[in-house]
Order: C-alpha cells, then sequence, then structure tokens
C-alpha cells in the first residue's frame, strides 16, 4: 500500500514550546523556525487543498472540524464519526464500554512495518487520522482526505 501525503505543516508556536518531544515527533525548535508558518496561513493552505467533496472520516472529528474552523457543505461535503464504531460490548455491566482506544485498534488495522516517517508519529499526533485513512485504503468504502498537521 501506498502512503500518500497531501500536506505536511508546521506551525509557528506564539508562545515558548515546552517541550518537543523530539524522540517522538522529530520536532525541533530550529525546525519549526526554519519551515513553520503562522497558524491562519496553515489553516488557509489546509482549506486549500481540501476537496469539497471531501468525506472527512476521524475519532470525534467533529472537534478537529470545529478546531479548524471548517464548516460543512461548504469546505468539504460531510463527516463520519468512528467514536462509537469500535466499542466493545463490557460483560460485566451489560452495556458498551464508554470508551475504546484507538492506539490499540491500530495494532490490528495498520501493518506490522510502518514507513520510518510514520514510526514517531503515530505515538504523539490523534490517531484518528491515521485509522481513518488505513481504514479507508482497507475498505475501498469512502474516498478519505485528511492532511497531515503536525502541530
Amino acid at each position: 500500500m501506498r502512503h500518500i501525503i497531501r500536506q505536511n505543516v508546521y506551525i509557528k508556536q506564539d508562545r515558548p514550546v515546552a517541550s518537543y518531544l523530539t524522540p517522538l515527533t522529530g520536532l525541533t525548535e530550529e525546525l519549526l523556525w526554519e519551515r513553520g508558518v503562522p497558524l491562519v496561513q496553515a489553516l488557509a493552505s489546509v482549506r486549500s487543498i481540501l476537496p469539497r467533496d471531501a468525506v472527512l472520516i476521524g475519532q470525534n472529528i467533529r472537534q478537529d472540524v470545529m478546531w479548524l474552523g471548517l464548516k460543512e457543505g461548504v469546505d468539504f461535503e460531510g463527516m463520519q464519526d468512528l467514536q462509537g464504531l469500535y466499542r466493545i460490548w463490557n460483560e460485566k455491566v451489560e452495556a458498551p464500554m464508554p470508551h475504546f482506544a484507538l492506539s490499540c485498534l491500530l495494532y490490528g488495522l495498520l501493518p506490522p512495518r510502518l514507513p520510518a516517517y510514520l514510526s514517531g508519529f503515530l505515538s504523539i499526533v490523534r490517531f484518528s487520522v491515521l485509522s481513518c485513512f488505513h481504514t479507508c485504503c482497507i475498505t475501498d468504502m469512502l474516498p478519505c482526505y485528511m492532511p497531515k498537521l503536525l502541530i
């Protein structure tokens, strides 16, 4: 399977960064200084590549859409939330578990060997983007347009 990164954005911070978590993210102060762009510019860039017929899919995707300031029906066609998709039944309380970590799910969905650029990325960035991307690629259910944002 081929992974295509449509956009890679580094955002210059207005406030000092407490920790770049460099071993996990590969981010450094120098990298953000050299390649970082203001948040407003990054968001405009995301909007410019997001197809208007896109269906955004992710864990609690509505929060991401709100944070990005995107408008359903204007910036993209629709969204599908995976929040309840992989809930499992809890026999002890005879109800679905309210929370299920996508980090556990990824071990079943993703191939055992990931491209090097994703190794640290998985540990720190929201799992929803990658699990959504892989789920769409496996099932060919829906087109999935999810830019890689490193914030």
